[in-house]
């Protein structure tokens, strides 16, 4: 394992990803106003200590997403999981630990895999830096969007990263924002390439009234494989965001950007710098039962096969609380891929949907059942890829 892994395994105690599917790692790339709001910030003075105990019992009929030679996957997944949280007045701390215990009908799938991720955040009457790290030590079965339709067998991924950031307030509406992201993946044997993403982001936001922000950033970024052929891809540009509360419970972003790109792939001659373009625009509701996300994106994804492309991603998600013991849940995505290099096999579009319902038996005991649907394409051939996955969990809550 690389010398980051030990500094990582420091800061951090453990994550938790989708049971069935945890590809979901576009964040590194998001150059906006928008995204994902943190969660709230544990009592202050207090340390909170929950764990949660699942068995889920998994059926899935092309878990590796081939085009052929498909045989289902049925087992059960043992997941003791340790969430950690605490502050005072100027700092925030918060930790998260998963172990999967894989057992399933095809050995191949068998595994042991850990998720790990912590945070510290201090906040002075200027001045705010944070330090975020996170480790995935599982299989290609739950950390890859593809598996480009032709490997048989899942392989043991390692994945790191450590985001910092510090900021500085100009006055009550304006503020300046340092970003850095360092990802790594590394995969065992030959049938993947490891490789490293850097990227830096100074941001410049401002509050215009209490409804309206808008920010201006600069991104620059590097992607590297770190085995087999060397393939490099820069990045660097700007873009402008700009978030509207629409009401106490809507809320609007939206971001777009331009970037100057240029490849370099071991064999081929230096490529000349060409632009392209990112965006995103959210849109997310919140009420007392009912939550709402649509969410449209572009931006870089690197894939474990060597490759970088840009991904443009469409979503819809949403839950419903029926009543006090039921709960529903619903996703569907569509996601589709440009390369700048032609190539065979590659991820050319993924389609995605899920529902789910839970039962709340009592105060800490959980029924949870699940069914997803994959259908995937790959460039340069005919055949595609589907999959059907039900997955039943019972889930222990301890603490508070």
């Amino acid at each position: 394992m690389r010398k980051l892994l030990p500094l990582a395994l420091c800061i951090v105690l453990v994550t938790g990803t989708d049971i069935a599917h945890a590809a979901e790692a576009a964040a590194t790339q998001s150059s906006s106003a928008g995204g994902e709001q943190p969660p709230p910030p544990p009592p202050v003075g207090g340390i909170d200590i929950k764990g949660v105990l699942k068995e889920s019992f998994l059926y899935e009929t092309n878990p590796l997403l081939r085009t052929s030679d498909t045989h289902p996957l049925y087992g059960s997944i043992t997941s003791p999981e340790m969430i950690l949280s605490g502050a005072t007045p100027t700092t925030n701390f918060n930790a998260d630990a998963r172990v999967d215990e894989n057992l399933f009908n095809q050995t191949m799938f068998n595994s042991t895999d850990l998720h790990a991720k912590a945070g510290v955040t201090r906040t002075m009457q200027r001045w705010s830096a944070g330090l975020n790290g996170k480790i995935d030590y599982d299989t290609t079965r739950t950390s890859e969007l593809s598996t480009y339709g032709f490997i048989a067998s899942p392989v043991r991924h390692t994945g790191e990263s450590v985001t910092p950031k510090i900021s500085y307030n100009l006055s009550p509406s304006e503020k300046l924002s340092l970003t850095g992201v360092y990802r790594a993946s590394q995969y065992s044997g030959s049938l993947y390439t490891d490789y490293d993403v850097f990227s830096v982001t100074p941001t410049y936001s401002r509050a215009f009234d209490p409804l309206d922000t808008g920010t201006f950033s600069v991104q620059a970024q590097r992607y590297e494989t770190t085995s087999g052929a060397r393939n490099v891809t820069d990045t660097i540009g700007p873009s402008v965001g700009w978030r509207r509360i629409l009401t106490p419970r809507l809320t609007a972003d939206a971001s777009v950007g331009i970037q100057a790109v240029r490849n370099y792939i071991a064999g081929s001659a230096s490529q000349p710098w060409g632009l392209q373009y990112d965006f995103l625009a959210a849109l997310t509701y919140k009420g007392d039962r009912d939550t709402a996300a649509l969410t449209a994106s572009r931006n870089e994804y690197p894939f474990g096969n060597g490759t970088e492309a840009m991904l443009t991603s469409f979503e819809v998600k949403g839950s419903h609380e029926l009543n006090d013991r039921f709960a529903f849940q619903g996703a569907a995505s569509y996601r589709y891929t440009d390369y700048r290099f032609t190539g065979t096999g590659n991820l050319e579009s993924m389609t995605e949907g899920k529902i789910g319902l839970a039962y709340h038996l009592t105060d800490h005991l959980d029924i949870v059942t699940s069914y997803r649907y994959r259908h995937e394409t790959l460039t340069g051939l005919a055949q595609t890829a589907q999959d059907h996955a039900g997955l039943v969990t019972l889930a222990y809550r301890l603490g508070t």
